[in-house]
């Protein structure tokens, strides 16, 4: 890259107007070796130059710099400029400033000049701004000697509250900041002990020997969230993390085996027993993860047993039985799936448990997905779609039941309603009762009649399994409200004596048109249902359409396009969504399929359309049959459509057969600025250098908003070709109204240059 972009900025930043002066400091920040120049800047008239010269040169982080910076923040008057040129200093590591920033740690101090009128104009003191910076730095430069300016100024009672800032800066400060900290820790209150707790636990070596006592202390803190922030700081192996495994609060003994759970076995072992259910899921986690370390018959009977109790705890249970036990593990959790009378939540864990069997899982889940419930529905599903995209075979059983499933062929469409009964939503069958819901077992006991389940295992060993299982799972909370209502043990409730009748209440004329305000009809809060009522054979093959764009299978990507022309619109506007995924993955489209895009992109709603424009960006196997001919007629036609998104996903599509017309420098003037940008980009990146003036003449359009933005294409597809366009604006007089334009594209094409090596000494 020449020097000749370097040139013109700084001569624009010597004797340019000020608006132009602030772009080029800004753009020359960019610029290794115009240090110099910006040096210069730092002695503007106008404060605003000055300041976007120390922001640059800061950025540079050229020690030479150093000495002017200082001078400034001593001498200048203006608050922002001050502020940068700190930023500055700490950004270079600019050990002589240490004395100035311990004053500024503490006080307002006299070595620099103020703005005596800022605080009666604005109501601000920005030394406060600069205490700040000064503790920040004061930490980053590893300055022992200013501990005890930032103890001063955490103990000022008339002062802002320093505290998080100041502590950070002590856990970097070796001995004297850990003698610091530990001084604080012990007079101060929770909050504060907090505090410390993070900045220890996020400090570059916060291990260190100065450090360890502290770390201790912490870790025998009393407040739960002061431990548990200071084990979490520690590497996960470290041994003082065993002892909080025992730690009386769950929520530490759980964030522990989070964090370390299986480098201590033995200790997560012994919490599968756990009294409470968040620390058993949070053990049976680490040894679902960790499978290899915890091989033992002991381990095995331990989360055997843990299949029981809180639903969740007995999820992560069954997930940490078949990760012990392979494929194995599934016998008796299988029927779970469709017993209606265990806990969904158990249901639900139990269909993240056989999905990790692998391949084999599959005939079992597929039983759940005719289920009432949608919860139960879409998991199943979506482990079938995890499963089918996993394994390497084709067909396999989990791909072939989601083509079943869009085919409509595992849940059939209900028989057509004689008008007697009414339902709950458009093709749905009638809502089960209480009985038969999925979720009636968490709130009611099951029926003492209730059939046997259909679903159960036939063979005796693996029925005694399911037998076990579900009668250790919970089927209803205990203690409820019900129960104690109708509990002969339960006391009768007194009856409370009547209060006295109120005086009628009479409202001032000012009352009641606040009243008559808060009755008028207007927007209001409501609650929102988050179970959809979709009847199953719909939403099945809908959710079946959606998730078959994950197995990358040309199988697949002809049973969506067989679903292209469905009476449902979900339906092909999922399958559309997962042929996009199909193809942007190089699974190829047929010509039968590109002839119902064609369709769809001129006729179709919207969001359907824009999808099959997508997709008619892919080439069909045979690119130059008319077919495909008629597919580009097609993109070219909608790039002239009156819906702009239509034009957007057009030029895409055009863009990415790596079609170029001349059409799209047209569209730099269309009056949606997607569309604009869209045209924009494909200019760039496949005419690059010979799309320079069309994109620089795009850049000081509209106001020059979208300058960064092409100053970035230009960075990325065209460099030399843009400094090239962007210096001749510059250089032209009659042009000076875009010069802010061309300054701004131009310190980005500089920015994306990697930059010589200039480490601050």
């Amino acid at each position: 890259m020449t020097d000749k972009p370097q040139t013109v900025l700084e001569a624009i930043l010597e004797s340019g107007i000020d608006v132009h002066r602030c772009a080029a400091a800004r753009a020359l920040g960019a610029v290794p070796g115009s240090v110099p120049a910006l040096l210069g800047a730092l002695l503007d008239e106008d404060p605003d130059v000055r300041t976007d010269a120390a922001t640059a040169l800061g950025r540079i982080a050229d020690a030479s710099a150093g000495p002017a910076l200082l001078e400034n923040l001593r001498a200048d008057p203006d608050s922002d400029v001050k502020k940068q040129v700190l930023e500055a200093l700490i950004a270079l590591r600019h050990r002589p400033a240490l004395p100035l920033l311990r004053k500024l740690a503490v006080e307002r101090s006299d070595d620099i000049a103020w703005d005596d009128d800022e605080f009666y104009q604005d109501g601000w003191d920005s030394w406060v701004d600069l205490q700040i910076l000064a503790i920040r730095g004061l930490g980053e430069l590893g300055d022992p000697e200013g501990v005890p300016a930032i103890v001063a100024a955490m103990q000022d009672e008339f002062g802002q509250n320093v505290d998080v800032p100041a502590v950070k800066a002590l856990a970097r400060l070796g001995k004297a900041g850990a003698g610091a900290l530990s001084d604080l820790y012990l007079s101060g209150g929770e909050l504060l002990r907090l505090r410390i707790a993070r900045a220890v636990s996020d400090a570059p070596g916060a291990d260190n020997p100065h450090l360890r006592k502290l770390v201790g202390a912490m870790l025998e803190d009393r407040a739960e969230a002061v431990r548990e922030t200071a084990a979490l700081g520690l590497a996960p192996d470290d041994a003082r993390l065993g002892p909080l495994l025992r730690d009386p609060s769950p929520r530490v003994r759980a964030a522990l085996l989070r964090h370390a759970g299986a480098h201590f076995p033995a200790l997560t072992r012994d919490l599968i027993a756990d009294d409470h259910a968040g620390v058993r899921a949070a053990a049976l986690a680490v040894i679902a993860d960790n499978p290899a370390g915890f091989d033992d018959p002991g381990t095995r009977d331990a989360v055997r047993r843990a299949i029981s109790g809180d639903p969740l705890a007995a999820a992560a249970a069954a997930r940490a039985w078949v990760a012990l036990n392979g494929a194995r593990g599934i016998k008796g959790l299988t029927h779970a799936v469709t017993n209606r009378t265990i806990p969904m939540a158990f249901r639900l864990g139990a269909i993240e448990a056989i999905k990790a069997a692998g391949p084999v899982a599959a005939p079992h889940l597929l039983k759940g997905i005719g289920e009432d419930d949608r919860r139960l529905r879409l998991a199943v599903m979506t482990a079938l779609a995890e499963l089918a995209a996993g394994d390497p075979a084709w067909p396999n059983p989990a791909g072939q039941g989601l083509l079943a499933a869009l085919a409509g062929e595992l849940v059939p469409a209900p028989e057509e309603d004689d008008g007697s009964a009414d339902t709950p939503a458009e093709g749905a069958p009638p809502q089960p009762d209480a009985e038969a819901r999925g979720d009636a077992a968490e709130t009611a006991p099951a029926a003492p009649d209730a059939p046997a389940d259909p679903d159960a295992s036939a063979d005796p060993e693996a029925r005694a399994e399911e037998d076990e299982i579900d009668q250790t799972l919970p089927l209803r909370p205990e203690g409820s409200t019900l129960d104690a209502i109708l509990s002969p043990a339960a006391p009768t409730p007194e009856l409370e004596t009547p209060a006295p009748e109120a005086a009628p209440i009479v409202l001032s004329e000012a009352e009641r048109r606040l009243l008559d305000l808060a009755r008028a009809p207007g927007l209001k809060k409501r609650k929102v249902s988050l179970e959809s009522r979709v009847a199953p054979h719909l939403d099945v093959r809908r959710f079946a359409a959606r998730l078959l764009g994950g197995i990358a299978r040309p199988e697949v990507a002809q049973a969506l396009g067989e679903v292209l022309d469905d009476a449902d619109p979900q339906v092909v506007e999922a399958a559309l969504d997962s042929l996009v995924q199909l193809a942007e993955k190089n699974i190829n489209i047929t010509a039968q399929v590109a002839e119902k895009l064609e369709e769809i992109a001129s006729e179709a709603p919207q969001s359907q359309r824009l999808l099959a424009l997508r997709l008619l960006g892919f080439s069909a196997e045979e690119s130059a049959d008319e077919g495909d001919a008629r597919a580009l007629a097609i993109l070219h036609a909608a790039l002239d459509d009156a819906d702009d998104m239509v034009r957007v996903e057009a030029v895409r599509a055009l863009e990415r057969r790596g079609l170029c017309p001349a059409r799209f420098e047209e569209l730099l003037h269309d009056r949606y600025p997607g569309v604009a940008i869209a045209a924009a980009q494909a200019l760039a990146r496949l005419r690059a250098d010979a799309a320079a003036p069309a994109l620089l003449r795009f850049a000081c359009s509209r106001d020059g908003t979208y300058r960064n933005d092409i100053g970035r294409l230009f960075a990325r597809h065209a460099p030399q070709a843009g400094i090239a366009a962007l210096t001749g604006l510059l250089s032209d007089e009659s042009q000076k109204r875009n010069w802010l334009v061309a300054i701004d594209a131009l310190g980005e094409v500089l920015a994306a240059a990697p930059p010589p090596d200039h480490k601050a000494t």
